[in-house]
């Protein structure tokens, strides 16, 4: 799988910017539902559905990213970018993005977890 990769510092200073991409956490569903947090403005969605969320991303940069930023990650960013989509998955996943401290939201606070939350 030959996909591009984003790391962690680069997206954060990204962030609350013009350019900001759209932040997709494709961690599977059990590893999202135990989860505290995620990134801010991320909305969560399945790596295995990526071909069907992939039509309403034209034209927008995209991160993906799973727990550790392996399979996962590395699987939606490569569907992403087969169908035309400029994706790129964190390096190292949300528990590297953490350990740099980039900013998260408690998932427990959004109302609809699967809808991307508000970062100013």
């Amino acid at each position: 799988m030959n996909t591009v990769s984003i790391h962690g510092r680069k997206l954060i200073n990204l962030l609350g910017r013009a350019n900001t991409p759209l932040i997709f956490d494709v961690r599977r569903r059990p590893a999202f539902d135990s989860a505290n947090h995620t990134i801010a403005s991320a909305q969560w969605a399945s790596h295995e559905r990526a071909e069907e969320w992939a039509t309403r991303l034209t034209d927008q940069d995209v991160v993906v990213f799973c727990v550790h930023g392996e399979q996962v990650s590395r699987t939606a960013a490569s569907t992403l970018q087969r169908l035309g989509v400029h994706a790129r998955w964190l390096e190292g996943g949300i528990e590297a993005y953490e350990a740099a401290k980039g900013p998260t939201v408690r998932i427990d606070s959004l109302v609809h977890a699967d809808k991307p939350s508000r970062w100013v």
